[in-house]
C-alpha cells in the first residue's frame, strides 16, 4: 500500500500560521506534513480520516521573544480526505474538516465550532526512475460559511527519492495566496512554504520520519510570519490497504517570528481501494 497520511488539517489556518498549505487540496501526502511525489493508480480511490489537536500558550514576537498569551489557544479537528486516481500518474482530491476551537486569552473564553473551507486539488507525477520522481501540485480552497468567506489557491513542486532500500527523502516548495474576507484576519494573504523530510524503515511495514517544515506568510499592512517546525512521526502499513500515521509538530522559537509557539498532534488512518 502507498503510505499516504493526511497533512495537518485545514481548520487550523484561522489561528495558526503553521498550516501546511498543501493540506487544502485533499491530495495524497507522504510523511506527516511533507507531501510525496506519488499518485494513486488509475481508478484507485483513497479515503482518509484524521484527528488533530493544536495548543499554544505563548506568542513569538518580531524579536523572537516568546511572550505568554495570558491564556491558552486550543483547537481540535476531525477531517476527511478523498483522492481519486483519474489517470496514470494523475490524481484529483478533496478535503474538509470539522473543528472546535477555544480562545482562553479572552475573558470570558471564546469558543467556536464549524466546518473548514472545502479544498480541491490535482497532482501530476513524473517518474524519472525507480528511485527519483517529481510531482506538480495545485489546489484551491472554497468557502463553506460566511465567517470564513475567502478564496485561496496554491501550486508547487515535490521531489522524492529513495535509496538503500530503507531510506526516503522528500523536498517540496509551494506558493499561493488567500483573498480578503476571513473575519479572523480581514486581509488577503500570500505565502511561501517548503518541507524537507527523511524517512527510515527498520521494518517493511514501519517508517520512522523526521521533517523540517517552514512557512512564510504576509498580509498587506501587517507583519510577516515566519514559522519553522520540527515534526517527528511514524507510519505503519497494517496491510496492503490500510495505513496508520501519527506525528507531533513543534514550532521552533529561535527561528520563528510573529506566530504562536504551538504544539500540534496529528493521527490518521487511510484506506485504499
Amino acid at each position: 500500500m502507498k503510505r499516504l497520511p493526511l497533512p495537518a488539517l485545514l481548520a487550523l489556518v484561522s489561528i495558526c500560521f503553521a498550516q501546511p498549505v498543501h493540506a487544502v487540496d485533499g491530495l495524497s501526502g507522504g510523511k506527516v506534513v511533507a507531501p510525496v511525489a506519488e499518485a494513486l493508480g488509475e481508478g484507485e480511490v483513497e479515503l482518509e480520516g484524521g484527528y488533530e489537536f493544536f495548543r499554544a500558550s505563548k506568542f513569538i514576537d518580531a524579536t523572537g521573544t516568546a511572550r505568554p498569551l495570558g491564556g491558552r489557544l486550543s483547537e481540535q479537528a476531525l477531517a476527511l480526505r478523498a483522492t481519486f486516481g483519474a489517470a496514470e500518474n494523475f490524481e484529483l482530491g478533496a478535503a474538509f474538516s470539522i473543528f472546535h476551537s477555544e480562545d482562553a486569552t479572552a475573558l470570558p473564553a471564546v469558543t467556536d465550532t464549524g466546518m473548514s473551507d472545502l479544498g480541491l486539488g490535482a497532482q501530476y507525477v513524473f517518474g524519472f526512475s525507480d528511485q527519483l520522481a517529481a510531482g506538480l501540485r495545485g489546489g484551491v480552497s472554497l468557502p463553506t460559511s460566511s465567517s470564513m468567506s475567502a478564496f485561496g489557491g496554491h501550486g508547487g513542486v515535490v521531489l522524492s527519492a529513495s535509496f538503500a532500500d530503507v531510506w526516503t527523502a522528500d523536498l517540496d516548495f509551494e506558493a499561493g495566496g488567500t483573498t480578503a474576507g476571513r473575519t479572523e484576519t480581514g486581509n488577503a494573504r500570500w505565502f511561501l512554504a517548503w518541507n524537507a523530510a527523511l524517512g527510515y524503515s527498520p521494518l517493511e511495514s514501519l517508517e520512522l520520519t523526521l521533517e523540517w517544515n517552514a512557512l512564510h506568510e504576509h498580509a498587506p499592512g501587517g507583519p510577516t510570519a515566519h514559522v519553522h517546525m520540527v515534526t517527528p512521526g511514524c507510519i505503519w502499513s497494517v496491510n496492503e490497504s490500510v495505513a496508520l500515521t501519527t506525528g507531533v509538530s513543534f514550532v521552533l522559537p529561535v527561528l520563528s517570528r510573529n506566530t504562536d509557539q504551538a504544539m500540534t498532534f496529528v493521527s490518521t488512518v487511510a484506506f485504499v481501494q
